[in-house]
């Protein structure tokens, strides 16, 4: 990034953080083929990102950050996902967590950004491992797979159970803050898609965990998380689980945009056998305009959730539950509206859709892979909706709403 190239501030507009993103956008395509066969994001592009200041649009502002709405946190995501899934998958989840950072006590945030406000946290929040407590903490063991950007992050967010509580019982999930430096990346990510994202898992040994750096996930799922206190802004007024995952489909979006220029870029001088233009094609031109209006209706569907919910939150108002699954739904749905457009291209693009190297493929496989993400699950969040619309009640412990 040029030393001359504006970085955001809290006085930045959302056209001037989505013109900062665009910039970045080309240089995160030319690294796009290297980002995925080294497995992971490059040390360059996040020192970009930083340098960019977008890392710190959900950041607390009192720890240099800009506390920007979720819309234009969405849309900057969409915006660098065009250049590289990989690049804007882990710049989308590694900038959710610096508001989930804001939700742990106040201590834990100092822990984090005290000494570096530039530092970033990875996650893997499904639980497991063993967990013993111990005075001054809890000691933490195990594995902790799918951890995005884990190479990239001073700081890691996992998931235990820490006991069982209620009637009928269910687990206590807390989300437990540990240092990368005391644990291990196991380099097991080979796969499909979003190759480049490093989402590797994470291994602790008997680490201890002081209990300042423990969120519990229900606080956090219902809105009343400790953070609150020290950070009284309208986005940690927000229930985490109901808005965390527009950073998992907000890629899918970006990366359908991306593939569909790219296949407007495709066209401009592919010919057919006869020497005739494709883009003359009637079917051609059929499947462009059914494309982008997918991923239109996708993108929409997410603005519209994340303005709403800000709505209500700047207003100090309740955040309904009908209108919690409403968002659930959609988080899961644009994913696959963003694969199906993709597919349509894919499938226009004859014999050279098959290579490797062949970008909308690569598009492909990365939308693909985003909604295989238990946070954008298609099963998991239209039975969630369904479960609310229909009166069937809610099931206590870890649900993502």
């Amino acid at each position: 990034m040029s030393s001359s190239t504006k970085a955001i501030s809290t006085a930045s507009t959302a056209d001037e953080v989505l013109a900062i993103a665009a910039a970045l956008t080309p240089v995160l395509r030319a690294r796009s083929a290297a980002t995925n066969q080294a497995r992971r994001v490059p040390d360059e592009t996040i020192r970009d990102l930083k340098q960019s200041g977008l890392f710190k649009l959900l950041q607390p502002t009192r720890y240099g950050g800009v506390e920007a709405d979720l819309e234009t946190f969405s849309r900057a995501v969409m915006q660098l996902s065009r250049g590289c899934g990989s690049a804007g998958w882990v710049f989308s989840v590694l900038s959710i967590h610096q508001w989930m950072m804001g939700l742990y006590p106040d201590e834990a945030q100092k822990d984090v950004w005290g000494k570096d406000p530039d530092a970033l946290v990875a996650s893997a929040f499904r639980p497991s491992g063993k967990v013993t407590p111990e005075k001054g903490g809890l000691r933490l063991s195990g594995s902790w797979g799918f951890a995005s950007g884990c190479d990239n992050s001073e700081w890691i967010i996992v998931g235990a159970i820490t006991g069982m509580t209620g009637t009928p019982p269910h687990p206590v999930v807390k989300l437990f803050l540990v240092p990368m430096a005391e644990g291990r990346i196991d380099d097991n990510w080979h796969v499909f898609g979003l190759r480049g994202t490093g989402s590797k898992t994470v291994i602790f040994d008997n680490v201890l965990v002081p209990e300042h750096r423990l969120l519990d996930f229900a606080d956090a799922r219902e809105a009343r998380a400790p953070g609150r206190a020290v950070n009284p802004g309208p986005l940690y007024r927000l229930h985490a689980f109901a808005n965390f995952p527009i950073c998992l489909c907000s890629p899918s979006v970006g990366i359908a945009w991306g593939a569909y220029e790219r296949y407007v870029e495709y066209l401009q001088d592919r010919t057919s056998i006869a020497r005739r233009k494709v883009a003359d094609f009637p079917a051609v031109q059929m499947r462009v305009a059914e494309a982008s209006a997918m991923i239109d209706a996708a993108e929409l569907l997410l603005r519209r959730d994340c303005r709403e919910v800000m709505d209500l939150a700047i207003a100090g108002k309740e955040i309904s539950m009908p209108m919690r699954a409403r968002s659930r739904r959609d988080q899961c749905y644009a994913p696959i509206l963003a694969s199906q457009a993709i597919e349509k291209l894919l499938r226009a693009s004859g014999g050279r859709g098959l290579f490797d190297d062949f970008e909308i493929q690569q598009c492909y496989r990365d939308a693909y892979a985003t909604a295989a993400h238990i946070g954008t699950s298609w099963d998991a969040g239209s039975a969630l909706f369904g479960q609310v619309v229909l009166g069937a009640g809610m099931p206590e412990g870890f649900a993502w709403i």
